[in-house]
């Protein structure tokens, strides 16, 4: 099991992932030329990754407070 150090540093790195997805939701739709389908699904894919890495970040930050 992760000490409590651990998995905040986990959790903190998961964070800043998720940054990352929501980030590329916001550009990559103006840095492309696509029809709105692939952009749509684009949209679909990073929002649920980026939502996937909040999740696992709350996960690791609430890991220990139940102990």
């Amino acid at each position: 099991m992760l000490d409590n150090q651990w998995s905040t540093i986990i959790a903190d790195l998961f964070i800043n992932l998720a940054a990352g997805w929501f980030g590329a939701v916001v550009i990559a739709p103006m840095l492309a030329d696509h029809t709105f389908f692939v952009d749509l699904t684009g949209f679909i894919a990073n929002t649920l990754c980026g939502m996937m890495s909040l999740y696992t970040a709350y996960k690791f930050r609430t890991m220990h407070t139940y102990e």
